[in-house]
């Protein structure tokens, strides 16, 4: 009669040492991917960040110089240029203006401009209210 036989066989460990280096690479697959998922939403925020600052700069270039059409800027390390792509006018309602403190009989003149704004690659576009 032969002794009991005990432990794993070389085929048994193979076959284990398979299974585990390719759950190693296909975690460290996964593990690499969500970092760059994670820098590239990233830069997407920064990005975000900046174009509102810098919608905020060109409402300021066009209170300065109303009548511009188009500019360009820097913020940052973002280049950009905008453009006024659309201007739309009305004049508001006659009525009591609050900044006067007088009655007017022909209110003040209105803008709706849409401007867009071009920074690296990507378009944004935004709309902005002005009155003279």
């Amino acid at each position: 009669m032969r002794g009991a036989q005990s432990g794993f066989t070389l085929i048994e460990v193979l076959i284990a040492s398979v299974i585990l280096f390719m759950s190693i690479a296909l975690v460290s697959m996964a593990y690499k991917s969500s970092l760059r998922a994670e820098r590239s939403a990233e830069k997407h925020v920064f990005r975000m960040v900046a174009i509102g600052f810098i919608q905020e700069e060109v409402k300021e270039a066009l209170r300065v110089r109303p009548q511009a059409n188009s500019g360009t800027g820097v913020w940052g390390k973002f280049s950009y240029a905008w453009k006024v792509t659309e201007e739309k006018t009305k004049w508001s309602k006659e009525g009591f203006d609050l900044e006067a403190r007088t009655e007017v009989q022909l209110g003040r003149k209105l803008f709706l401009k849409t401007i867009a704004i071009d920074v690296g690659e990507s378009s944004h576009e935004f709309t902005m209210l002005t009155w003279q």
